[in-house]
């Protein structure tokens, strides 16, 4: 049984500026040289009776990327990075205006509002196979 306090440092995937995030974890690790290597249990780890010390970084850094957070945001507010000129918004306010949308989604917004797109206005052709 153990503890571990540390202070990892991470990006914000808005704004791609470093964050620090606090971690506290409680761990209760076990070792056993009856465990093969590879077929470790939750908190059972293989013990190498030959080994010269006892390595804890790899169960450390399993209880690490699970305590870390799978979204990391500098906070909650973050309003991120510009997608036009890629100004950090949280810092400045960029003059750009927003794209003139792609015009291959114009059918399902037209369908989206209640359009009737690609419906062809019947013609006087008959177009069955009566011979």
């Amino acid at each position: 049984m153990g503890q571990l306090a540390t202070t990892l440092s991470l990006t914000c995937r808005r704004c791609l500026g470093g964050m620090q995030w606090p971690v506290e974890i409680e761990f209760d690790f076990r070792f056993d040289p009856d465990v093969p290597e590879g077929e470790e249990g939750e908190g059972v780890f293989a013990l190498d009776p030959d080994a010269p010390v006892l390595d804890f970084s790899g169960p450390l850094r399993e209880e690490l990327v699970l305590a870390s957070p799978e979204y990391a945001v500098c906070r909650d507010d973050c309003l991120g990075l510009c997608p036009i000129c890629g100004a950090d918004r949280n810092e400045s306010v960029c003059e750009c205006r927003s794209q003139e949308p792609d015009p291959r989604w114009e059918v399902l917004r037209e369908l989206a509002s209640g359009g009737q797109v690609g419906t062809a206005a019947p013609d006087d052709e008959d177009d069955s196979n009566d011979g």
